[in-house]
């Protein structure tokens, strides 16, 4: 069984690095590079703060364009050019197919992250060694690094539901335009709860209904420690602790429904 996984992991993955997205993504790297280089030189204050971010902002960005242009047609195209009943009438399991590609696209991730993570902090560096008055009091390499990862960690915990919406909708249109629509929605949950929760003229049900939307949604801007990387902060004890951990019981949960569900489809 592992074996299976594995393989069809490694063919997930050799596939997407065969693909032209790679090479669009390390020259969105090089852009945006060159964008934070030339911006930068107008802004008087916080400018290793502003470096920090955009080049943070690169690796989520990244991380988004292999799954929407990379991850989720590859998905779509198994169906569209019959591949899925290649595999699927060899003795593969339809759980080992899932896993299987989520663990190679998983990995495409990591490489995107490497891709777009080693030159933002190469940028970061030039610019805490040419603006050294402006380097935030607290600032950490290691809390810098911490960031980065924390950016592919939000990235894999999408890509799971992703793979759910996969088995849920009929359509590449319809797979695309959800996730769109899912991603906006993941990243602002936590702020419309607590504006709803803290709201004295919000019935009852709207707010039942916002906390019930936020167990469903994955709570993305849990991973997002820019703050945390710019500045050096203390986050609260356990924190990173916690959001490993609810990130891996999110993707554990994601890929379990997607399974069941993909189990049940009609190929």
């Amino acid at each position: 069984m592992i074996n299976k996984i594995l393989h069809i992991a490694r063919f997930s993955f050799f596939e997407g690095i065969r693909h032209k997205v790679i090479y669009g993504i390390f020259t969105f790297g090089v852009i945006m590079a060159g964008a934070t280089c030339f911006f930068t030189t107008f802004i008087g204050f916080d400018v290793c703060k502003v470096v920090i971010d955009l080049m943070l902002g690169t690796v989520s960005a990244g991380c988004l364009m292999v799954i929407f242009f990379l991850c989720m047609p590859g998905l779509i195209n198994d169906f569209k050019e019959q591949t899925i009943y290649f595999i699927l009438s060899s003795p593969v399991k339809r759980s080992e197919y899932i896993v299987g590609k989520f663990l190679g696209y998983s990995m495409l991730l990591f490489v995107c992250m490497l891709i777009l993570s080693v030159p933002a902090i190469l940028i970061v560096k030039i610019y805490m060694v040419k603006y050294t008055a402006y380097i935030p009091t607290y600032f950490a390499w290691n809390k810098l690094i911490i960031a980065c990862f924390f950016k592919f960690y939000s990235a894999f915990v999408f890509l799971s539901l992703i793979f759910l919406l996969w088995n849920i909708m009929t359509t590449g249109f319809l797979v695309s335009m959800t996730g769109i629509l899912v991603y906006i929605i993941s990243q602002n949950i936590s702020m419309v709860k607590n504006i709803t929760m803290a709201s004295k003229n919000m019935n009852i049900f709207s707010q039942k209904l916002i906390v019930f939307i936020s167990w469903i949604f994955p709570n993305l801007a849990y991973f997002n420690l820019n703050t945390y990387a710019a500045y050096g902060v203390s986050l609260p004890d356990f924190y990173i602790t916690k959001i490993l951990i609810y990130g891996f019981s999110y993707i554990v949960a994601a890929i379990i429904i997607s399974v069941f569900l993909f189990n049940r489809r009609e190929l």
